[in-house]
């Protein structure tokens, strides 16, 4: 057995119980502190699987980490509620039915004959603890103002990245706003009336757009829903995002490709400004997503069924990976590099999509990466 290149004469030199478990759950080894926590013998564990040798193991979350290592590596201590006051240890009943209460390391490990990778479970006892009521409160107290500290660090983390966020939504527009007042102010372009009411109009819509985002904070902190009472051409809709995303597609040389000019025209009941920002946060993830790649291009497609319109943003890469994609639309989550993402545009984008009775998701019938939004046609 493969086992065997681990010298298994040094687990007797841990001086706390140690398990080594394989893939299907049986156990090849153990040392002779184990001899308090298993409901046999050491000897006649060998070979037997763990739920066999350990009360309580199936279904528990011990098994659930085993079975954890064996997929991903990753360490993990295991906790469960023991006693009110000192939540971090794991219970078990030994062979002679005493109650202990265990921190127990799950870890894999190589064997280094034939690649065998097992599991290493340590039970450190630390049941005399519980017997001491003083040790327990102060504990208590410690993991309690930890637990405050970490609390109030994650808020303070999450307003700075919302405050970043908020700043970035809102950049946009100012700049359309700076760039359109300078223009203006250019000799002989005051003069020319059809070029003044474009711009100035322009100027509107942005500032109505600044105004509608800092509406929609308020959404998003569940002081109201939006009022989708607006309707706004999807094709006008659509060109506007594009508008909107034209300077940092040019800034990463990032082609745009879509078909807008043949596609039918519908007027949907919405919130022009927050389905915009979604179309413009899933353009801007896009262009971040591809940045590297030689082949670089964003397609926005408009498409219709009986009963939706479905606006997709498909970039060049070659999609995501089912590990992202089970995270992808949680809060604060990003695949970016660190100081380049906040992880909130998605999630926000998810909630202004659910709000318009749609759904946005990722759309894996496409070998390119493609995001789908999809809304309700007007009945």
């Amino acid at each position: 057995m493969a086992v065997k290149s681990l010298v298994l004469d040094l687990l007797d030199h841990f001086n706390h119980g140690v398990l080594l478990v394989d893939d299907s759950l049986h156990i090849v080894a153990c040392n002779i502190h184990m001899g308090s926590f298993l409901s046999t013998s050491g000897d006649q564990a060998l070979g037997k699987e763990v739920n066999q040798c350990l009360v309580g193991f199936s279904g528990s979350i011990l098994e659930e980490a085993v079975q954890r290592s064996f997929s991903d590596g990753m360490a993990q201590i295991i906790s469960s509620i023991l006693h009110p006051e000192l939540n971090k240890l794991f219970p078990l009943t030994g062979k002679d039915g005493k109650h202990f209460a265990l921190r127990i390391l799950v870890s894999s490990v190589q064997a280094e004959a034939e690649g065998e990778v097992l599991s290493m479970i340590q039970f450190k006892d630390l049941s005399h603890l519980l017997n001491h009521k003083e040790y327990v409160i102060d504990q208590a107290k410690k993991i309690y103002e930890q637990e405050m500290v970490l609390e109030q660090n994650r808020k303070l983390a999450n307003i700075g990245q919302m405050a970043a966020t908020v700043v970035h939504e809102i950049n946009n527009p100012l700049t359309i706003i700076s760039a359109d007042a300078e223009t203006l102010g250019l000799p002989g372009r005051a003069a020319d009336p059809s070029f003044v009411e474009k711009r100035t109009d322009r100027i509107l819509r942005m500032v109505d757009r600044i105004t509608q985002i800092v509406k929609g904070l308020k959404v998003i902190a569940h002081q109201g829903p939006w009022e989708l009472n607006e309707k706004s051409s999807v094709i006008e809709l659509l060109k506007e995002s594009i508008e909107l995303s034209e300077k940092k597609l040019k800034t990463n040389s990032v082609e745009l490709k879509h078909n807008l000019d043949s596609s039918r025209d519908v007027e949907l009941l919405c919130d022009r400004v927050q389905i915009s920002q979604i179309i413009i946060n899933l353009v801007s993830n896009a262009i971040d997503a591809i940045s590297l790649l030689d082949e670089k291009w964003v397609e926005i497609k408009l498409e219709y069924t009986e009963k939706f319109c479905e606006i997709r943003v498909i970039d060049s890469g070659g999609g995501l990976s089912p590990e992202i994609q089970d995270k992808i639309f949680d809060p604060f989550f990003t695949s970016k590099s660190v100081g380049k993402g906040t992880g909130l545009g998605l999630s926000v984008s998810v909630s202004i999509a659910d709000a318009h009775s749609g759904k946005l998701f990722v759309d894996n019938d496409y070998k390119n990466t493609c995001f789908c939004l999809r809304l309700p046609l007007p009945s």
